[in-house]
């Protein structure tokens, strides 16, 4: 027998979440069906956020008011001195963001979702579209489910795109996140951001809040490394410590030791002493392969891809967490926004405009990852003024949340200062799917 509900949200991390909450207070039964059992996992790591999107999100009640974050205020570019091992500075950045630790922005929306029927070791194996025009998902567990809308959030290797945009694959970038996440007392970084630069490359320290920061004030220092690395090496980089070999990224303690090795030897080759002891003393490193991906325009108005499954970004522009955030908040401000249409063509429109906004998002991320990483520019020959008229050539014509300049701007399509008027009259989505 197939189950009738009113809209299924296939993935059930940030974007998944997020998505399912808004649209369960705008009045539809949602499902959320999530392949991995239990509570996600995150590996501790950081990621940063704009303030302004932070602030949607607690007044959206989608953050608790006192959710764990630090102030970032600045970034400081550093680079290897030639007469000595230590660190150079080249010059300062003013930043308005802040940082956070996945865990806390994943928990605070697993609180939220106590009304909303999350299915967890579920995995859709199979879609269709029925001659009803409802959608058919199969489970592996030979379950069958039947709905109007099909939110896919299943992430950057989305089964669901697979299944029904099979030409959108994500193209490799060209380089690699070195991560890790650790203890140390050996940064005080004080409301800004380290830059440790190199040719091809560079390397980024912040602080986040540790488990139980509310009682503790315990924070833990994470960090980013990016390395360009051809595709045949790539394959070297991503084959785990049981040689088995995979295709986006290797976990917090799958890494080979032959690629901790090199790790260390490429962090003392290119780093400052001390921050190269850091990357060393790192127990569990782990690696993200850096790709992008776009969803190309599609037809069908029930189907909405959702954070990665949507559009994959380098993550020099914003995190996948703050696209997922963002992202998700400005669908649910534009199907509610006007109560008289129907939903499914509010659904096309918003197609529209997520497609061109992706685009815009890429182009910036490509960008700035080009600077940043595989055409890096003559660090020894930088300092302070030269930073700044790089800085400026290479964000001409675009605009980033963390620049003084864009720190009060929305972070959206759609700026949110209070809950919607429609969720404020109570209005009800499923009178008109």
């Amino acid at each position: 027998m197939k189950e009738k509900v009113d809209c299924i949200v296939v993935g059930g991390s940030i974007a998944g979440c997020v998505t399912a909450i808004l649209l369960a207070r705008l009045g539809l039964r949602v499902t959320i069906l999530e392949r991995s059992s239990g509570e996600l996992k995150g590996q501790g790591a950081g990621i940063t956020l704009p303030v302004a999107l932070v602030n949607q999100c607690i007044e959206l009640n989608l953050f608790d008011k006192d959710i764990p974050r630090l102030a970032i205020e600045a970034r400081t570019f550093f680079r290897k001195s030639l007469l000595t091992v230590e660190a150079e500075k080249i010059g300062d950045q003013p930043l308005s963001a802040c940082s956070l630790n996945w865990m806390d922005v994943y928990r605070n929306l697993r609180q939220r979702l106590q009304d909303i029927d999350f299915r967890p070791s579920t995995q859709v194996t199979r879609i269709k579209k029925e001659a009803d025009g409802l959608y058919c998902l199969e489970t592996a567990c030979g379950a069958y489910l039947n709905t109007s809308i099909v939110i896919a959030a299943d992430g950057v290797e989305s089964n669901l795109r697979k299944q029904l945009l099979s030409e959108n694959i994500p193209t490799y970038a060209g380089y690699i996140a070195w991560r890790g996440v650790l203890e140390t007392n050996l940064f005080e970084l004080d409301h800004h951001i380290p830059y440790y630069v190199f040719s091809k490359g560079h390397l980024l320290f912040y602080r986040i809040p540790a488990e139980g920061y509310e009682i503790t004030g315990k924070t833990l220092l994470n960090w980013v490394m990016y390395e360009v690395t051809p595709p045949d090496v790539l394959a070297l980089r991503l084959t785990d410590d049981k040689n088995i070999r995979h295709t986006r990224s290797i976990p917090q303690g799958a890494l080979h030791e032959e690629q901790r090795q090199y790790l260390q030897h490429f962090a003392r080759q290119q780093l400052p002493a001390t921050a190269a002891e850091i990357i060393c003393n790192t127990p569990q490193p782990f690696i993200q392969a850096v790709f992008d991906a776009q969803i190309q325009p599609y037809e069908d108005n029930q189907i909405i891809f959702m954070g990665d499954a949507a559009t994959t970004l380098r993550p020099h522009s914003g995190s996948g967490v703050m696209k997922a955030l963002s992202q998700s908040i400005d669908f649910y401000k534009f199907i509610s926004k006007d109560s008289d249409r129907h939903l499914l063509m509010r659904l096309s429109q918003w197609k529209n405009i997520q497609l061109k906004n992706n685009a815009e998002e890429i182009e910036k991320s490509k960008i700035m990852g080009k600077a940043l990483v595989t055409e890096t520019p003559s660090w020894p020959d930088m300092n302070q003024e030269s930073l700044d008229i790089w800085w400026s050539q290479v964000m001409k014509m675009q605009s980033w949340y963390a620049t003084p300049q864009c720190s009060t701007a929305s972070t959206s399509i759609f700026s949110i200062t209070k809950q919607d008027e429609n969720e404020e009259k109570g209005v009800c989505l499923r009178s008109r799917l």
